[in-house]
């Protein structure tokens, strides 16, 4: 398998320098080609583009306005203008490395570097920086940003406002506080992007693993709004709440609380198994006779894995979501592999399987892994 690293290679170096040359006449192709490739094998892929930006501070003007200024008219216009095979994007990611690393007294000429690039990459991480040090001012601007033409630049405000955002550091004045956030995603709610509203559902998804409550009674404000897409972006925004079974979420969903269902017929085989092999487990859910009424159901299930210490610890898997009539009784089967995976190590023991209906747990079952 191609590792992703690769394709920020010795090619895609030489064409950054090559275009800088055509902007800025002096600049040593030679010497910049040769410090970035050097170094190149052994580094991942974020510290390739750390590498290409230090060394482009390395060999442009040691004043930071001329040296963006080269950058930014180097730069291609479009994706498509980029002059390599494959992951064209990735051209840009030295970019908005040198923005983040070496821009961050420069607050003027970095947003207009961050505008250029999320354009045609992104600049999610870049602007993290910049919110942290200016943030009434990057409040203001990203509160203008929401209303952009170009959906590159809108998602930039939902992205790049994360309080949690993956592979990047915390924002911690939002975990603290992320009604300043909510604010901005206000604006964004009813975005005619879906790469908007997914952003969007995503930050509310981060909100909601600090601030339950607000993202609860924002999302009961826009469950009132009459547009498909904001409906969409409600649910996906409910991921880690729905998860955790809150009940209010779930309601809002239409899920109701699970008085009138029954699980019957539960099993699992086999109830020894070696790490390795695979688990089966079914059951049948159905209602209760005296419930007249149709039910919407979100079914999941926990694996109870055992920790080092041998301790318990349960992790929750989506299954299906059915509706149930009265009368009828809809089995459920599932397999779970426990084959060797690099995110989880496995430990010799009792373990669980639990069933959870609308968040609610219901019928739990053991078996032993060897």
């Amino acid at each position: 398998m191609v590792q992703l690293k690769t394709f920020f290679n010795n090619k895609l170096i030489k064409t950054i320098s090559t275009d800088i040359k055509k902007v800025f006449t002096n600049f040593d192709t030679k010497g910049f080609e040769n410090s970035c490739t050097k170094e190149l094998e052994n580094l991942e892929l974020k510290e390739r583009s750390i590498l290409v930006a230090k060394n482009l501070k390395e060999y442009l003007p040691n004043d930071y306005k001329k040296s963006i200024s080269i950058i930014l008219n180097s730069m291609p216009e479009k994706v498509e203008d980029v002059e390599i095979e494959s992951m064209k994007s990735f051209y840009f990611a030295p970019h908005a490395m040198f923005i983040e690393k070496f821009g961050l007294d420069h607050l003027e000429e970095s947003l207009e570097g961050m505008l250029k690039i999320t354009k045609v990459f992104t600049s999610e991480f870049t602007i993290r920086p910049f919110i942290e040090k200016y943030p009434k001012k990057m409040l203001k601007i990203l509160e203008e940003w929401a209303k952009d033409e170009n959906e590159n630049v809108r998602r930039l405000v939902s992205e790049g406002t994360r309080p949690r955002l993956p592979w990047a550091p915390k924002l911690s004045n939002f975990i603290e506080d992320p009604k300043p956030v909510i604010e901005l995603l206000e604006l964004l709610k009813e975005d005619s992007s879906l790469y908007v509203r997914r952003s969007v559902a995503n930050n509310l998804n981060d909100i909601a693993k600090d601030s339950p409550e607000l993202v609860i009674k924002t999302l009961q404000k826009w469950k009132n709004i009459e547009n498909e897409g904001t409906q969409w972006l409600i649910k996906h925004a409910s991921r880690t709440l729905v998860k955790n079974g809150n009940q209010d979420v779930l309601k809002l969903l239409g899920f109701g609380k699970c008085d009138n269902i029954l699980i019957s017929n539960f099993s699992i085989s086999p109830k020894n198994i070696k790490i390795g092999e695979e688990l089966k487990f079914e059951f049948d859910i159905e209602l209760k006779d005296e419930e007249e009424e149709d039910v919407d159901v979100m079914i999941d299930y926990a694996v109870h894995y055992v920790k080092s210490n041998g301790k318990l610890n349960p992790k929750v898997f989506k299954l299906t979501k059915k509706v149930i009539s009265k009368g009828n009784s809809i089995k459920i089967k599932k397999k779970q592999s426990f084959k060797k995976i690099t995110t989880r190590k496995y430990y010799k023991g009792k373990h669980f399987i639990e069933i959870i209906v609308n968040g609610e747990k219901m019928n739990k079952i053991e078996f032993n892994l060897d």
